[in-house]
């Protein structure tokens, strides 16, 4: 894993929240935070399955990176990974932010 590439966080703040409501449609609350990262190519992995994937115990996650979620380029990919204990709508904030 590394982080997110410089390039890429230039070019994520140049997309402004409303760039993303409109192109989505959005017009009600809550949005689904999981569909709008899918449809923007953008994986979502829980550190439930993240742990699986690297044989990492979850705790590592919490400890080297956020008890919420982080983001991450890796193959090519990017993801954003999310404590998926966390209540539902805590996790759709952490996806979005």
């Amino acid at each position: 894993m590394i982080s997110l590439p410089r390039i890429m966080c230039d070019i994520l703040g140049r997309v402004t929240a409303w760039d993303i409501i409109k192109g989505e449609g959005l017009n009600c609350l809550p949005v689904d935070s999981f569909r709008i990262a899918r449809n923007n190519m953008v994986h979502i992995i829980s550190y439930a399955e993240l742990s699986k994937r690297k044989n990492r115990p979850i705790s590592h996650y919490f400890d080297n990176y956020s008890t919420y979620g982080f983001c991450y380029f890796n193959n090519q990919q990017y993801y954003i990974a999310y404590d998926d204990t966390l209540p539902m709508p805590i996790a759709r904030y952490t996806i979005m932010h």
